[in-house]
Protein backbone atom coordinates (compact mmCIF):
# COMPACT_ATOMS: atom_id res chain seq x y z
CA UNK A 1 0.00 0.00 0.00
CA UNK A 2 2.93 2.34 0.76
CA UNK A 3 4.40 1.55 -2.64
CA UNK A 4 1.25 2.47 -4.49
CA UNK A 5 0.74 5.49 -2.30
CA UNK A 6 4.28 6.77 -2.98
CA UNK A 7 4.04 6.19 -6.73
CA UNK A 8 0.63 7.79 -7.23
CA UNK A 9 1.93 11.43 -7.14
CA UNK A 10 4.18 10.68 -10.15
CA UNK A 11 1.00 10.19 -12.29
CA UNK A 12 -0.70 13.28 -10.99
CA UNK A 13 -3.22 13.90 -8.24
CA UNK A 14 -5.36 10.95 -7.22
CA UNK A 15 -8.90 11.39 -8.40
CA UNK A 16 -11.68 8.85 -8.24
CA UNK A 17 -14.51 9.82 -10.59
CA UNK A 18 -17.01 7.71 -8.70
CA UNK A 19 -16.07 9.25 -5.38
CA UNK A 20 -16.20 12.75 -6.85
CA UNK A 21 -19.65 12.20 -8.33
CA UNK A 22 -20.88 10.73 -5.07
CA UNK A 23 -19.48 13.67 -3.13
CA UNK A 24 -21.09 16.16 -5.50
CA UNK A 25 -24.40 14.32 -5.29
CA UNK A 26 -24.25 14.38 -1.51
CA UNK A 27 -23.45 18.08 -1.59
CA UNK A 28 -26.40 18.79 -3.88
CA UNK A 29 -28.65 16.64 -1.73
CA UNK A 30 -27.52 18.45 1.40
CA UNK A 31 -28.16 21.81 -0.22
CA UNK A 32 -31.63 20.77 -1.40
CA UNK A 33 -32.56 18.99 1.80
CA UNK A 34 -34.36 21.99 3.18
CA UNK A 35 -35.78 23.12 -0.17
CA UNK A 36 -39.51 22.49 -0.63
CA UNK A 37 -40.30 19.55 -2.90
CA UNK A 38 -42.77 20.12 -5.75
CA UNK A 39 -44.82 17.17 -4.51
CA UNK A 40 -45.32 18.93 -1.16
CA UNK A 41 -47.17 21.75 -2.87
CA UNK A 42 -49.61 19.41 -4.68
CA UNK A 43 -52.08 18.95 -1.76
CA UNK A 44 -51.97 22.68 -1.00
CA UNK A 45 -52.68 23.56 -4.63
CA UNK A 46 -55.49 20.98 -4.79
CA UNK A 47 -57.28 22.25 -1.69
CA UNK A 48 -56.70 25.84 -2.77
CA UNK A 49 -58.31 25.13 -6.14
CA UNK A 50 -61.32 23.47 -4.50
CA UNK A 51 -61.72 26.45 -2.15
CA UNK A 52 -61.62 28.90 -5.05
CA UNK A 53 -64.19 26.83 -6.99
CA UNK A 54 -66.53 26.89 -3.99
CA UNK A 55 -66.11 30.53 -3.00
CA UNK A 56 -66.35 31.87 -6.57
CA UNK A 57 -69.24 29.62 -7.62
CA UNK A 58 -71.59 32.56 -8.22
CA UNK A 59 -69.39 33.64 -11.13
CA UNK A 60 -67.95 30.30 -12.19
CA UNK A 61 -71.31 28.53 -12.62
CA UNK A 62 -72.71 30.91 -15.30
CA UNK A 63 -69.22 31.04 -16.85
CA UNK A 64 -69.15 27.24 -17.12
CA UNK A 65 -72.65 27.15 -18.64
CA UNK A 66 -71.62 29.84 -21.11
CA UNK A 67 -68.51 27.87 -22.04
CA UNK A 68 -70.58 24.74 -22.77
CA UNK A 69 -73.06 26.80 -24.78
CA UNK A 70 -70.15 28.30 -26.70
CA UNK A 71 -68.95 24.80 -27.62
CA UNK A 72 -72.43 24.01 -28.96
CA UNK A 73 -73.01 27.24 -30.93
CA UNK A 74 -69.50 27.80 -32.35
CA UNK A 75 -70.02 25.53 -35.42
CA UNK A 76 -73.24 27.38 -36.30
CA UNK A 77 -71.57 30.78 -35.89
CA UNK A 78 -68.59 29.66 -38.00
CA UNK A 79 -70.97 28.44 -40.71
CA UNK A 80 -72.74 31.80 -40.82
CA UNK A 81 -69.42 33.67 -40.83
CA UNK A 82 -68.39 31.83 -43.98
CA UNK A 83 -71.44 33.31 -45.70
CA UNK A 84 -69.82 36.78 -45.33
CA UNK A 85 -72.43 38.33 -43.01
CA UNK A 86 -69.95 39.27 -40.28
CA UNK A 87 -69.15 37.91 -36.86
CA UNK A 88 -71.52 40.02 -34.75
CA UNK A 89 -74.57 39.40 -36.99
CA UNK A 90 -73.73 35.69 -37.03
CA UNK A 91 -73.68 35.57 -33.23
CA UNK A 92 -76.91 37.58 -33.01
CA UNK A 93 -78.76 35.36 -35.50
CA UNK A 94 -77.54 32.18 -33.77
CA UNK A 95 -78.62 33.34 -30.33
CA UNK A 96 -82.00 34.56 -31.58
CA UNK A 97 -82.70 31.20 -33.23
CA UNK A 98 -81.61 29.35 -30.09
CA UNK A 99 -83.75 31.49 -27.77
CA UNK A 100 -86.76 31.21 -30.10
CA UNK A 101 -86.44 27.41 -30.30
CA UNK A 102 -86.09 27.09 -26.52
CA UNK A 103 -89.05 29.42 -25.99
CA UNK A 104 -91.26 27.44 -28.39
CA UNK A 105 -90.41 24.12 -26.74
CA UNK A 106 -90.95 25.57 -23.26
CA UNK A 107 -94.26 27.16 -24.28
CA UNK A 108 -95.62 23.96 -25.79
CA UNK A 109 -94.66 21.96 -22.70
CA UNK A 110 -96.20 24.58 -20.39
CA UNK A 111 -99.49 24.58 -22.32
CA UNK A 112 -99.65 20.79 -22.27
CA UNK A 113 -98.93 20.70 -18.53
CA UNK A 114 -101.74 23.19 -17.87
CA UNK A 115 -104.14 21.07 -19.93
CA UNK A 116 -103.11 17.94 -18.04
CA UNK A 117 -103.64 19.74 -14.71
CA UNK A 118 -107.13 20.83 -15.79
CA UNK A 119 -108.03 17.21 -16.50
CA UNK A 120 -107.27 16.08 -12.94
CA UNK A 121 -110.77 16.94 -11.49
CA UNK A 122 -112.25 14.36 -13.89
CA UNK A 123 -110.26 11.64 -12.14
CA UNK A 124 -111.38 12.56 -8.61
CA UNK A 125 -113.22 9.28 -8.05
CA UNK A 126 -110.26 7.21 -9.19
CA UNK A 127 -107.91 9.19 -6.92
CA UNK A 128 -110.22 8.70 -3.91
CA UNK A 129 -110.52 4.98 -4.64
CA UNK A 130 -106.73 4.62 -4.84
CA UNK A 131 -106.29 6.53 -1.56
CA UNK A 132 -108.89 4.35 0.17
CA UNK A 133 -107.12 1.24 -1.11
CA UNK A 134 -103.79 2.50 0.23
CA UNK A 135 -105.14 3.05 3.75
CA UNK A 136 -104.08 0.53 6.39
CA UNK A 137 -107.03 -1.71 7.34
CA UNK A 138 -108.30 -1.60 10.92
CA UNK A 139 -108.98 -5.35 11.04
CA UNK A 140 -106.84 -8.36 10.41
CA UNK A 141 -103.16 -8.90 11.34
CA UNK A 142 -101.95 -5.74 9.58
CA UNK A 143 -104.60 -3.59 11.22
CA UNK A 144 -103.87 -5.00 14.70
CA UNK A 145 -100.15 -4.34 14.21
CA UNK A 146 -100.86 -0.75 13.14
CA UNK A 147 -103.12 -0.16 16.16
CA UNK A 148 -100.46 -1.55 18.48
CA UNK A 149 -97.86 0.80 17.04
CA UNK A 150 -100.21 3.77 17.51
CA UNK A 151 -100.82 2.83 21.16
CA UNK A 152 -97.09 2.46 21.84
CA UNK A 153 -96.39 5.85 20.25
CA UNK A 154 -99.20 7.42 22.32
CA UNK A 155 -97.78 5.95 25.54
CA UNK A 156 -94.31 7.30 24.80
CA UNK A 157 -95.70 10.75 24.00
CA UNK A 158 -97.58 10.84 27.33
CA UNK A 159 -94.46 10.07 29.37
CA UNK A 160 -93.08 13.60 29.09
CA UNK A 161 -96.31 15.43 30.00
CA UNK A 162 -96.75 16.13 33.77
CA UNK A 163 -99.85 14.71 35.43
CA UNK A 164 -102.40 17.24 36.73
CA UNK A 165 -102.25 17.92 40.46
CA UNK A 166 -105.13 16.49 42.45
CA UNK A 167 -107.09 18.74 44.74
CA UNK A 168 -105.81 22.01 43.31
CA UNK A 169 -108.04 24.86 44.51
CA UNK A 170 -110.23 26.40 41.86
CA UNK A 171 -110.07 30.14 41.75
CA UNK A 172 -113.48 31.76 41.96
CA UNK A 173 -114.55 35.29 41.14
CA UNK A 174 -114.28 36.30 44.81
CA UNK A 175 -110.71 34.94 45.06
CA UNK A 176 -109.18 37.16 42.40
CA UNK A 177 -105.64 38.36 43.15
CA UNK A 178 -105.19 41.69 44.77
CA UNK A 179 -104.16 44.63 42.63
CA UNK A 180 -100.62 44.53 44.01
CA UNK A 181 -100.10 40.80 43.35
CA UNK A 182 -99.23 39.25 39.99
CA UNK A 183 -101.62 36.82 38.38
CA UNK A 184 -100.90 34.02 35.89
CA UNK A 185 -98.83 35.05 32.83
CA UNK A 186 -100.74 36.01 29.74
CA UNK A 187 -99.79 34.39 26.42
CA UNK A 188 -98.00 36.74 24.04
CA UNK A 189 -98.26 36.34 20.27
CA UNK A 190 -96.17 38.35 17.81
CA UNK A 191 -98.29 39.42 14.85
CA UNK A 192 -96.50 40.57 11.73
CA UNK A 193 -97.87 43.77 10.23
CA UNK A 194 -99.48 43.35 6.84
CA UNK A 195 -97.00 43.59 4.00
CA UNK A 196 -97.28 46.50 1.63
CA UNK A 197 -97.56 46.18 -2.13
CA UNK A 198 -93.80 46.54 -2.68
CA UNK A 199 -92.89 43.71 -0.30
CA UNK A 200 -95.64 41.52 -1.76
CA UNK A 201 -94.33 42.10 -5.28
CA UNK A 202 -90.78 41.37 -4.12
CA UNK A 203 -91.79 38.07 -2.52
CA UNK A 204 -93.75 37.15 -5.61
CA UNK A 205 -91.06 37.98 -8.17
CA UNK A 206 -87.95 36.87 -6.28
CA UNK A 207 -88.24 33.16 -7.24
CA UNK A 208 -88.61 34.23 -10.88
CA UNK A 209 -86.04 37.02 -11.08
CA UNK A 210 -83.12 34.90 -9.83
CA UNK A 211 -83.32 32.32 -12.68
CA UNK A 212 -83.88 35.12 -15.18
CA UNK A 213 -80.81 36.96 -13.91
CA UNK A 214 -78.72 33.77 -14.13
CA UNK A 215 -79.96 33.13 -17.67
CA UNK A 216 -79.15 36.69 -18.69
CA UNK A 217 -75.64 36.41 -17.26
CA UNK A 218 -75.09 33.13 -19.13
CA UNK A 219 -76.24 34.70 -22.41
CA UNK A 220 -74.01 37.73 -21.81
CA UNK A 221 -70.95 35.52 -21.26
CA UNK A 222 -71.86 33.44 -24.30
CA UNK A 223 -72.12 36.48 -26.57
CA UNK A 224 -68.76 37.75 -25.37
CA UNK A 225 -67.07 34.36 -25.84
CA UNK A 226 -68.51 33.87 -29.33
CA UNK A 227 -67.48 37.33 -30.50
CA UNK A 228 -64.06 37.38 -28.81
CA UNK A 229 -63.17 33.68 -29.07
CA UNK A 230 -60.03 34.29 -31.15
CA UNK A 231 -58.88 37.05 -28.83
CA UNK A 232 -59.43 34.81 -25.80
CA UNK A 233 -57.45 32.04 -27.45
CA UNK A 234 -54.52 34.37 -28.17
CA UNK A 235 -54.55 35.65 -24.60
CA UNK A 236 -54.44 32.08 -23.31
CA UNK A 237 -51.40 31.33 -25.50
CA UNK A 238 -49.71 34.47 -24.26
CA UNK A 239 -50.49 33.56 -20.66
CA UNK A 240 -49.00 30.05 -20.75
CA UNK A 241 -46.01 31.12 -22.83
CA UNK A 242 -45.08 30.92 -26.48
CA UNK A 243 -43.08 27.76 -25.87
CA UNK A 244 -46.26 25.87 -24.92
CA UNK A 245 -48.30 26.65 -28.04
CA UNK A 246 -48.16 23.04 -29.24
CA UNK A 247 -49.36 21.58 -25.93
CA UNK A 248 -52.08 24.18 -25.41
CA UNK A 249 -53.36 23.67 -28.95
CA UNK A 250 -53.62 19.92 -28.36
CA UNK A 251 -55.40 20.50 -25.04
CA UNK A 252 -57.96 22.87 -26.57
CA UNK A 253 -58.64 20.68 -29.59
CA UNK A 254 -58.93 17.49 -27.55
CA UNK A 255 -61.21 19.09 -24.95
CA UNK A 256 -63.42 20.67 -27.63
CA UNK A 257 -63.78 17.40 -29.53
CA UNK A 258 -64.56 15.37 -26.41
CA UNK A 259 -67.09 17.85 -25.04
CA UNK A 260 -68.76 18.20 -28.43
CA UNK A 261 -68.99 14.42 -28.87
CA UNK A 262 -70.38 14.04 -25.36
CA UNK A 263 -73.06 16.68 -25.93
CA UNK A 264 -74.02 15.07 -29.24
CA UNK A 265 -74.20 11.61 -27.67
CA UNK A 266 -76.23 12.97 -24.75
CA UNK A 267 -78.69 14.60 -27.15
CA UNK A 268 -79.11 11.36 -29.11
CA UNK A 269 -79.48 9.21 -26.00
CA UNK A 270 -82.01 11.55 -24.36
CA UNK A 271 -83.98 11.90 -27.57
CA UNK A 272 -84.06 8.13 -28.02
CA UNK A 273 -85.15 7.64 -24.41
CA UNK A 274 -87.94 10.22 -24.82
CA UNK A 275 -89.22 8.63 -28.05
CA UNK A 276 -89.24 5.10 -26.62
CA UNK A 277 -90.80 6.22 -23.34
CA UNK A 278 -93.50 8.25 -25.09
CA UNK A 279 -94.29 5.40 -27.51
CA UNK A 280 -94.56 2.96 -24.61
CA UNK A 281 -96.89 5.30 -22.73
CA UNK A 282 -99.02 5.63 -25.88
CA UNK A 283 -99.35 1.85 -26.12
CA UNK A 284 -100.32 1.63 -22.45
CA UNK A 285 -102.92 4.36 -22.96
CA UNK A 286 -101.57 7.07 -20.66
CA UNK A 287 -102.96 10.53 -21.59
CA UNK A 288 -100.52 13.07 -23.06
CA UNK A 289 -97.94 10.39 -23.88
CA UNK A 290 -96.02 12.70 -26.26
CA UNK A 291 -95.75 15.33 -23.52
CA UNK A 292 -94.31 12.88 -20.98
CA UNK A 293 -91.86 11.54 -23.53
CA UNK A 294 -90.59 15.04 -24.29
CA UNK A 295 -90.37 15.94 -20.60
CA UNK A 296 -88.43 12.73 -19.91
CA UNK A 297 -85.96 13.53 -22.69
CA UNK A 298 -85.41 17.06 -21.37
CA UNK A 299 -85.11 16.12 -17.70
CA UNK A 300 -82.49 13.48 -18.43
CA UNK A 301 -80.06 16.37 -18.88
CA UNK A 302 -79.89 16.34 -15.06
CA UNK A 303 -78.17 13.03 -14.25
CA UNK A 304 -79.80 10.57 -11.83
CA UNK A 305 -82.39 13.04 -10.47
CA UNK A 306 -84.04 14.15 -13.71
CA UNK A 307 -84.93 10.58 -14.68
CA UNK A 308 -86.71 9.98 -11.38
CA UNK A 309 -88.76 13.16 -11.76
CA UNK A 310 -89.56 12.25 -15.36
CA UNK A 311 -90.98 8.89 -14.24
CA UNK A 312 -92.97 10.28 -11.30
CA UNK A 313 -95.29 12.47 -13.42
CA UNK A 314 -96.73 9.79 -15.79
CA UNK A 315 -96.96 7.25 -12.95
CA UNK A 316 -99.01 9.72 -10.88
CA UNK A 317 -101.25 10.49 -13.88
CA UNK A 318 -101.79 6.79 -14.59
CA UNK A 319 -102.80 6.26 -10.96
CA UNK A 320 -105.42 8.98 -11.34
CA UNK A 321 -106.65 8.16 -14.84
CA UNK A 322 -107.18 4.39 -14.59
CA UNK A 323 -109.44 2.34 -12.33
CA UNK A 324 -107.03 -0.60 -12.04
CA UNK A 325 -103.45 -0.90 -10.86
CA UNK A 326 -102.17 -2.51 -14.05
CA UNK A 327 -101.35 0.68 -16.06
CA UNK A 328 -99.25 2.29 -13.27
CA UNK A 329 -97.33 -0.97 -12.86
CA UNK A 330 -96.74 -1.14 -16.62
CA UNK A 331 -95.49 2.47 -16.66
CA UNK A 332 -93.09 1.68 -13.80
CA UNK A 333 -91.81 -1.46 -15.56
CA UNK A 334 -91.38 0.47 -18.82
CA UNK A 335 -89.33 3.16 -17.14
CA UNK A 336 -87.24 0.65 -15.18
CA UNK A 337 -86.46 -1.42 -18.30
CA UNK A 338 -85.45 1.61 -20.38
CA UNK A 339 -83.37 3.10 -17.60
CA UNK A 340 -81.57 -0.17 -16.87
CA UNK A 341 -80.72 -0.78 -20.52
CA UNK A 342 -79.71 2.79 -21.37
CA UNK A 343 -78.07 3.63 -18.04
CA UNK A 344 -76.05 0.41 -17.69
CA UNK A 345 -75.20 -0.49 -21.28
CA UNK A 346 -75.77 2.33 -23.78
CA UNK A 347 -74.49 5.33 -21.80
CA UNK A 348 -71.29 3.72 -20.42
CA UNK A 349 -70.42 2.48 -23.90
CA UNK A 350 -71.09 5.79 -25.68
CA UNK A 351 -69.87 8.19 -23.00
CA UNK A 352 -66.79 6.17 -22.12
CA UNK A 353 -65.74 5.88 -25.75
CA UNK A 354 -66.30 9.57 -26.50
CA UNK A 355 -65.16 11.22 -23.28
CA UNK A 356 -62.34 8.97 -22.07
CA UNK A 357 -63.75 8.79 -18.51
CA UNK A 358 -64.44 5.59 -16.61
CA UNK A 359 -67.95 4.83 -15.35
CA UNK A 360 -66.90 5.01 -11.70
CA UNK A 361 -65.21 8.36 -12.33
CA UNK A 362 -68.46 9.72 -13.81
CA UNK A 363 -70.35 8.79 -10.64
CA UNK A 364 -67.68 10.20 -8.33
CA UNK A 365 -67.48 13.40 -10.40
CA UNK A 366 -71.25 13.83 -10.23
CA UNK A 367 -71.17 13.59 -6.43
CA UNK A 368 -68.16 15.93 -6.16
CA UNK A 369 -69.53 18.69 -8.40
CA UNK A 370 -73.00 18.42 -6.80
CA UNK A 371 -71.54 18.96 -3.34
CA UNK A 372 -69.49 21.85 -4.70
CA UNK A 373 -72.00 23.66 -6.92
CA UNK A 374 -75.38 22.08 -6.19
CA UNK A 375 -77.77 21.14 -9.05
CA UNK A 376 -75.74 23.19 -11.54
CA UNK A 377 -72.68 21.11 -10.69
CA UNK A 378 -74.66 17.93 -11.31
CA UNK A 379 -75.55 19.12 -14.81
CA UNK A 380 -72.00 20.26 -15.57
CA UNK A 381 -70.20 17.33 -13.91
CA UNK A 382 -69.37 15.36 -17.06
CA UNK A 383 -68.13 18.26 -19.27
CA UNK A 384 -66.03 19.66 -16.42
CA UNK A 385 -64.55 16.22 -15.73
CA UNK A 386 -63.72 15.85 -19.41
CA UNK A 387 -61.68 19.06 -19.25
CA UNK A 388 -59.92 17.85 -16.08
CA UNK A 389 -59.00 14.52 -17.70
CA UNK A 390 -57.65 16.28 -20.79
CA UNK A 391 -55.47 18.51 -18.59
CA UNK A 392 -54.16 15.43 -16.81
CA UNK A 393 -53.31 13.83 -20.13
CA UNK A 394 -51.17 16.69 -21.45
CA UNK A 395 -49.85 18.39 -18.29
CA UNK A 396 -47.24 16.22 -16.50
CA UNK A 397 -47.92 17.77 -13.10
CA UNK A 398 -51.61 16.72 -13.38
CA UNK A 399 -51.05 13.25 -14.81
CA UNK A 400 -52.53 11.64 -11.69
CA UNK A 401 -55.95 13.02 -12.71
CA UNK A 402 -55.77 11.17 -16.02
CA UNK A 403 -54.73 7.98 -14.22
CA UNK A 404 -57.54 8.22 -11.65
CA UNK A 405 -60.37 9.40 -13.90
CA UNK A 406 -59.46 8.11 -17.37
CA UNK A 407 -60.69 4.89 -18.92
CA UNK A 408 -57.32 3.77 -20.24
CA UNK A 409 -55.68 0.69 -18.72
CA UNK A 410 -52.86 1.93 -16.50
CA UNK A 411 -51.08 -1.45 -16.17
CA UNK A 412 -49.76 -3.58 -19.01
CA UNK A 413 -50.71 -7.22 -19.39
CA UNK A 414 -47.31 -8.36 -18.08
CA UNK A 415 -47.71 -6.31 -14.88
CA UNK A 416 -51.29 -7.52 -14.42
CA UNK A 417 -50.29 -11.19 -14.69
CA UNK A 418 -47.34 -10.73 -12.34
CA UNK A 419 -49.51 -8.91 -9.78
CA UNK A 420 -52.18 -11.61 -9.89
CA UNK A 421 -49.59 -14.36 -9.47
CA UNK A 422 -48.18 -12.50 -6.47
CA UNK A 423 -51.70 -12.46 -5.01
CA UNK A 424 -52.01 -16.23 -5.67
CA UNK A 425 -54.96 -15.61 -8.00
CA UNK A 426 -54.25 -17.97 -10.89
CA UNK A 427 -57.81 -17.89 -12.24
CA UNK A 428 -57.66 -14.17 -13.02
CA UNK A 429 -54.15 -14.59 -14.47
CA UNK A 430 -55.56 -17.23 -16.81
CA UNK A 431 -58.42 -14.85 -17.68
CA UNK A 432 -55.89 -12.14 -18.65
CA UNK A 433 -54.02 -14.62 -20.86
CA UNK A 434 -57.24 -15.81 -22.52
CA UNK A 435 -58.34 -12.22 -23.17
CA UNK A 436 -54.95 -11.46 -24.75
CA UNK A 437 -55.09 -14.56 -26.97
CA UNK A 438 -58.50 -13.51 -28.34
CA UNK A 439 -56.86 -10.57 -30.10
CA UNK A 440 -53.21 -11.60 -30.64
CA UNK A 441 -51.30 -14.83 -31.43
CA UNK A 442 -49.49 -17.10 -28.98
CA UNK A 443 -46.02 -15.98 -30.07
CA UNK A 444 -46.78 -12.38 -29.19
CA UNK A 445 -48.07 -13.54 -25.80
CA UNK A 446 -44.64 -14.99 -24.99
CA UNK A 447 -42.73 -12.02 -26.41
CA UNK A 448 -44.88 -9.19 -25.05
CA UNK A 449 -46.36 -10.59 -21.84
CA UNK A 450 -44.78 -13.68 -20.30
CA UNK A 451 -41.09 -12.86 -20.85
CA UNK A 452 -41.51 -9.26 -19.54
CA UNK A 453 -43.38 -10.73 -16.55
CA UNK A 454 -40.41 -13.04 -15.88
CA UNK A 455 -38.09 -10.05 -16.06
CA UNK A 456 -40.19 -8.32 -13.39
CA UNK A 457 -39.87 -11.43 -11.25
CA UNK A 458 -36.10 -11.40 -11.73
CA UNK A 459 -35.87 -7.72 -10.79
CA UNK A 460 -37.84 -8.28 -7.59
CA UNK A 461 -35.74 -11.35 -6.75
CA UNK A 462 -32.59 -9.24 -6.90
Amino acid sequence: MAFFWNRRPERGPATNPIDSRSASALAVGASNRHAPSPNNWAPIALFGTIAVLYLARQILIPLAFALILTFVLTPVVALLERSRIGRVPSVAVTLLITIAAAGCVGGIIAIQLVDAAQELPRYRQNIQAKMEALRIPTKGPLGLAANSLREIARDFSNLGTPAPEQGAPVQTRKQRPAPGTSGPPLPVQIVQPPANQLEYARDLLQPVLRPLALTGLILLFTVFMLIKRFDLRHRLFRLVGLGQINVVTQVLDDAAQRVSRYLLMQFLVNAGFGVLFGFGLYLIGVPYAVLWGGVAGLLRIVPYIGTMVAATLPIALSLAAFNTWLPPVLVLLLFAALELIIGNFVEPWLYGANTGISSLALLVAAVFWTLLWGPAGLILSTPLTVCVVVLGRYVPQLSFLHVLLGDEVTLGAEAQIYQRLLAMDQSEAHAIVDQFLKEKPLLELYDSVLIPALSLVEQDRH
